[in-house]
């Protein structure tokens, strides 16, 4: 796998470059090494650490459907449906950026829709960015969400999308 490839081309330069030929982003080879240089070469490291990514993601889908439904019952539905679906259960058991990539726009969601504080803006388009180097469909669809932050035509909404998308550019 490329992912895989990319991996070891990063640990072997003490993470100072990436397989360039590879056809994939470099966010989840680096993924992929960092937890390699951490726990070694074990098989089974990268498919348990994106399991416990998919139970965080989890508690994150819980967070935002409670505080957009003020329902306790609908938010840990949801939080309970969504891990258990074949489709990730599937992606965080093999080498695929799925389960990584979802949990940083998760993440990302969470903080837009947790705070009004431009520091937590910030950091909601720094996750962004981190998802953009996952998938690149993520860095394109950033600029709906500026979109969106725009047409609310106030200056505080402004202000905010403009402090999310420069840091989903850091």
């Amino acid at each position: 796998s490329s992912y895989l490839e990319s991996a070891r081309v990063m640990i072997e330069s003490n993470f100072l470059e990436w397989n360039i030929n590879a056809s994939r982003p470099p966010g989840y080879p680096l993924f992929i090494a960092l937890i390699w240089k951490i726990f070694g070469d074990w098989k089974i490291a990268v498919p348990v650490i994106q399991h416990l990514v998919g139970i965080f993601s989890a508690i994150l889908i819980f967070f935002i459907v409670k505080k957009n439904s003020s329902n306790r019952v609908i938010a840990l539905l949801a939080g309970v449906v969504f891990p258990n679906t074949i489709s990730c259960i599937d992606y965080e058991h093999v080498i695929l950026s799925e389960s990584i990539y979802s949990f940083f726009i998760i993440l990302s969601i969470v903080l837009l829709t947790k705070s009004s504080k431009n520091k937590a803006y910030l950091l909601s388009g720094i996750f962004w960015g981190f998802a953009s180097l996952i998938k690149p469909i993520a860095f394109y669809s950033l600029f709906f969400v500026l979109i969106f932050f725009l047409l609310a035509r106030t200056k505080v909404r402004c202000i905010q999308g403009v402090v999310f998308f420069l840091g989903a550019m850091v």
